[in-house]
């Protein structure tokens, strides 16, 4: 089974004038308790063009967080950006329920701390069909 990586939509944003760097839409299930981290290598070969090398790379979350995050510049790298983090998975589904929200909001549902996300996917769900017929 496949997941989406905690942070692939604002990484996508960050790295798109990267020619040549392509980024995983999807990790394997077993490794998304691992921290991945896309790293960069530029190098110029000509006056106006420069030459992107990407890796993706896995690591153990107690390993990334102990020793590599803090050495992993002295290694060359210029662009060091994380794909996926275990931890950060629950930000980014609450990012996705307050984006909900305020598109249910913009239609004219009454939001408040107490509404629940199966209430705002109806909301949402019934406006769909309103707008198809």
């Amino acid at each position: 089974m496949k997941v989406t990586p905690s942070n692939l939509k604002v990484l996508k944003e960050k790295l798109k004038d990267f020619e040549g760097v392509n980024i995983p839409s999807e990790i394997n299930e077993k490794e998304a308790n691992h921290v991945h981290v896309v790293l960069i290598r530029s190098r110029q070969i000509s006056p106006t063009k420069i030459k992107h090398n990407a890796i993706i790379q896995k690591y153990r979350l107690n390993a990334w967080e102990g020793t590599i995050k803090q050495r992993i510049n002295a290694q060359g790298y210029g662009t060091v950006e994380i794909l996926h983090h275990p931890e950060m998975v629950e930000a980014v589904v609450a990012d996705d329920f307050n984006e909900m929200k305020a598109k249910a909001k913009s239609l004219g549902m009454e939001v408040s701390n107490t509404t629940t996300k199966v209430e705002v996917e109806e909301f949402l769900l019934e406006k769909e069909i309103e707008a198809g017929q």
